[in-house]
């Protein structure tokens, strides 16, 4: 609905994070439904991928605040 799409507003990390965060869900549905991921996940692993989440929120609301103000 904004004519600027989320890859301009996440910028230049937008590919890499995007697919962490595809990544991210699917481990998350199969968790919900009772399901084994198809990785072994550690402690690591799971830091990881919540600290790619918090970057991509952050990018995206620096990325709007920059265009809404």
């Amino acid at each position: 609905m904004y004519p600027q799409p989320i890859q301009a507003l996440v910028g230049n990390q937008h590919n890499h994070l995007r697919a962490r965060l595809d990544e991210a869900i699917d481990h998350r549905n199969k968790i919900f439904h009772g399901q084994l991921t198809t990785r072994s996940l550690n402690r690591q692993d799971l830091t990881d991928l919540t600290a790619d989440i918090k970057n991509w929120c952050t990018l995206l609301a620096d990325g709007a605040n920059r265009e809404l103000g």
